[in-house]
């Protein structure tokens, strides 16, 4: 629904027009982490090894929409006039923003360096996660692998909670004047975007690593 609406905007009479858009169940997470790490690794006889690496990991960045239910309705009001009915219910987390911030706005390579290096000291996250392998050799030319990786939390003492959840009604008039068209639309979008509008609140919180197999 997010692509149609994208593709065909909200006044396509075959494909939108009339019809409840899902713009919600957007799952979106995005992070930065730098990573130190201690491995070792062991042989069983001469065909098994298996090894495992315990990694220190800082936070330097993360977000992720937790939960996002939002619908679009376009249809006809009164006298033929464009309806727009709208509701939101989402959450959002977020950590490292003021951070970034800060370092893209440093004016000088010194402050550039102390801001960096408060990631070490002060992180805006840390945790720990492993990974384990294996390695065993049926014979001189065949050899089985497997792995899994990033098994472990991130715990963000930086972090920022963002939800909203609310309705919204709008109903066009109709003009004859096409200058006042603009204006109308600009109405529409201000009043959209007051919609979306988030509360915000300090929150620590704790994110999983997504394993990898």
């Amino acid at each position: 629904d997010i692509l149609g609406l994208v593709y065909y905007g909200n006044g396509s009479a075959s494909k939108v027009f009339g019809k409840p858009v899902n713009i919600g169940e957007l799952d979106v997470e995005l992070s930065a982490i730098t990573s130190v790490h201690a491995a070792y690794s062991r042989d069983f006889g001469d065909k098994l090894s298996i090894g495992i690496r315990a990694k220190y990991n800082i936070g330097i960045y993360h977000t992720k929409v937790v939960r996002n239910q939002t619908t679009l309705l376009t249809d006809s009001g009164l006298n033929g006039a464009i309806r727009v009915n709208a509701a939101t219910d989402y959450e959002a987390v977020a950590s490292g923003i003021d951070r970034i911030d800060q370092l893209s706005a440093a004016p000088t390579q010194a402050d550039q360096i102390r801001i960096a290096t408060d990631y070490v000291n002060k992180p805006v996250g840390s945790g720990y996660s492993f990974d384990i392998g294996f390695n065993y050799k049926a014979n001189s030319k065949f050899s089985l692998s497997g792995s899994v990786l990033d098994l472990g939390v991130m715990n963000w003492y930086d972090g920022k909670n963002y939800s909203r959840k609310a309705t919204f009604s709008y109903e066009g008039v109709l003009t004859d004047d096409p200058s006042k068209m603009d204006s109308a639309f600009q109405d529409l979008a201000d009043s959209i975007g007051k919609l979306f509008e988030p509360v915000e609140r300090t929150q620590n919180y704790t994110s999983s690593f997504n394993p990898k197999f």
